[in-house]
């Protein structure tokens, strides 16, 4: 496609790539507006914007089981292409000006203290199920700000190159299987408890 990278002062910002994906900014939101009003959608973002544009989509068709696996991979998809677009358009100098000045920065605070609060819901979460579900959007959310430190130069992005970083890399491994120790140890607990409950 031949597309010119976007510039300022001199220096590229957007590559052809990122463009390309910043353009796809239109199927998305045919793709929400389509889910938004389709009567089987649950979701709570969702519902709320048709509570405050008073659209009522109908009842949803009663005694139809939930294809969850379906809808955690929808939600995976959606919510790593719109944080993929948000973070294009809060760097394109088209939109923003000077991505470094610091009424550009802006956005990212809010980010942050929005993904602050999103882990904080997180770790309230009771099953496992849902919190996979919950922290597929925490994740990529807080990835937003994550990326813009990497790409200001404050630190390196060690989790592409985990052979140049092999111990940062390690300790990270060891933390995630730790965790899932635990998750196993606590489910198995409170499995126990409830025979226990069963029983009495």
């Amino acid at each position: 496609l031949n597309v010119q990278p976007v510039e300022y002062n001199g220096t590229p910002i957007l590559n052809g790539e990122l463009q390309i994906i910043q353009a796809s900014v239109i199927p998305f939101l045919v793709l929400m507006i389509f889910l938004t009003i389709n009567k089987e959608t649950r979701c709570t973002m969702m519902l709320w914007i048709r509570r405050q544009l008073k659209l009522d989509a109908g009842r949803a068709v009663t005694g139809k089981e939930r294809n969850f696996a379906a809808i955690t991979a929808l939600e995976a998809v959606a919510t790593t292409w719109a944080c993929y677009i948000i973070t294009i358009m809060i760097v394109d100098p088209r939109i923003v000006g000077n991505p470094m000045s610091m009424a550009a920065q802006l956005p990212y605070v809010a980010i942050f203290a929005w993904g602050m609060y999103l882990i904080w819901r997180l770790v309230k979460q009771k099953y496992m199920a849902p919190a996979l579900r919950y922290a597929i959007g925490a994740g990529n959310v807080n990835w937003i700000w994550v990326e813009a430190g990497s790409r200001a130069k404050m630190y390196p992005e060690i989790w592409i190159k985990p052979l140049q970083y092999p111990v940062e890399m390690t300790l990270i491994a060891l933390g995630l299987v730790g965790t899932l120790i635990i998750m196993r140890l606590n489910a198995a607990g409170r499995g126990g408890e409830i025979q226990a409950v069963a029983a009495e």
